[in-house]
């Protein structure tokens, strides 16, 4: 008799289990510069709701495994503004992200100049004899 129940319950795990794989999904994306349209590497991409996250790597890409169900992506870094996108997840998902630089030097965005000073005529002296 108790191996019967050994083998029932060996059973239902064995039949449980691909359904609890089943609720995971792949996020893949690349993630680059709005300005420029450069790959960003070593971005941090987060999901808010799990606390799982990665880097992009060389070439913008980053992958994540999640559940199924709402998502809260974070991607952060301290050279370009932080930028959310949250989204309901179903199946395997691609996103492409563009992030907007931060020029430390200024503190602005990247395509934004500081303000000039006017501009002086330069004039030359006349020649005396």
């Amino acid at each position: 008799m108790k191996t019967l129940t050994h083998l029932c319950l060996l059973g239902a795990l064995l039949f449980l289990q691909p359904q609890a794989y089943a609720q995971l999904i792949s996020i893949t994306g690349t993630v680059k510069n709005e300005f420029s349209g450069e790959a960003i590497r070593q971005l941090s991409i987060v999901d808010k709701q799990s606390g799982i996250g990665t880097i992009s790597s060389e070439d913008g890409s980053f992958f994540l495994t999640l559940k199924k169900g709402n998502v809260r992506l974070v991607f952060s870094d301290k050279y370009y503004e932080t930028k959310s996108v949250e989204f309901k997840v179903q199946n395997d998902t691609t996103l492409h992200v563009a992030v907007k630089h931060i020029d430390r030097l200024y503190g602005k965005k990247a395509g934004s100049f500081p303000e000039r000073g006017k501009l002086v005529a330069l004039k030359e002296n006349d020649e005396q004899d």
